[in-house]
């Protein structure tokens, strides 16, 4: 072996072998006591990457395809509104007077504490009151599948 093969090989080793520890220390480990928050943060993420829906609300303005769902038993009879927000500055839903049609507003924290409100109303969303950073928002309100006028 030629000293320029055994300078390159050992300069390829050595770079494989420093990358590594960095690699390592990026990821975090899960576990029992964080996979909770693991697995709401990962959900939270796919949400964000395949519907845009990062500080602002996604509407879904036709009944779900229940042969293509991203959540599992959702409602064909429900049109759905979500996204996630970061609460370092407060954000504020209201519910609309609907006049009497089903409309509620779903509220997770990235420990997947639910909290749910329903009917016209107004709340402010902290990381006081959520109890996380981050939180996913979802509306749903009832539409009739079978009339496209509804």
């Amino acid at each position: 072996m030629t000293l320029q093969r055994i300078l390159l090989l050992s300069f390829v080793l050595a770079l494989s072998v420093a990358g590594r520890p960095a690699m390592a220390s990026d990821s975090v480990q899960v576990t029992a006591n964080n996979y909770v928050r693991a697995e709401t943060d990962f959900q939270m993420q796919g949400y964000v990457e395949k519907f845009d829906c990062f500080g602002k609300f996604v509407h879904s303005r036709k009944p779900y395809d229940v042969n293509n769902q991203v959540t599992v038993r959702a409602n064909r009879d429900t049109l759905y509104s979500f996204g996630v927000f970061d609460l370092r500055s407060p954000v504020t839903v209201t519910l609309p007077d609907t006049g009497g049609r089903y409309q509620s507003l779903m509220i997770i924290s990235q420990d997947h504490s639910i909290s749910s409100l329903y009917g016209p109303t107004e709340k402010t969303l902290t990381e006081a009151n959520v109890g996380s950073r981050y939180v996913f928002l979802g509306i749903r309100t009832f539409a009739d599948p079978n009339d496209e006028q509804d």
